[in-house]
Parts: C-alpha cells; sequence; structure tokens
C-alpha cells in the first residue's frame, strides 16, 4: 500500500444497503429471520440479503477485515 496517496480519513461500514440487514457478530445462516423480506419494484417478496460480520465468503467483506483496512490504512471508521 503506498502511504503517499491521497485517504479517505473516514470510512463507513457496511456501505450502501448493506447496513439494511447486517448482522456484526454473526457467523453466516446462523441467523435467518424468515418473517422478515422486503418488497422489490414488482412487488414480489424476496431475502433481504443478510450480511454478517463474521462471514467466510472471499467475496464479501467481514468485520476483521474492515478493521483490518483501517489499522493498514491508518482511516478511522464508523458502523451503522
Amino acid at each position: 500500500m503506498n502511504h503517499n496517496e491521497p485517504q479517505a480519513n473516514l470510512v463507513r461500514f457496511p456501505a450502501g444497503s448493506g447496513s439494511d440487514a447486517y448482522f456484526f457478530n454473526v457467523k453466516q445462516a446462523s441467523y435467518r429471520r424468515r418473517t422478515c423480506q422486503l418488497m422489490d419494484k414488482d412487488g414480489i417478496k424476496k431475502d433481504p440479503g443478510y450480511g454478517y460480520g463474521k462471514t467466510t465468503d472471499n467475496w464479501r467483506a467481514s468485520l476483521d477485515n474492515y478493521y483490518d483496512m483501517l489499522l493498514q490504512s491508518n482511516n478511522k471508521g464508523f458502523l451503522l
């Protein structure tokens, strides 16, 4: 990482609509509310796409990944 590059200084996590159904201290699939569904633009109810802070998915950031990134980049963060 080049520390001479401009920095964001403040990094939000999870970003965007990822915070709508995010559970910080839960492993994936250990928590599921079947009654909680979101309706799309066509009126079809769907799973909201839960996010988990303890995920092991290689394509999704975990809470530990977020804290590691803050340390490496010397930024501050805030959780939503």
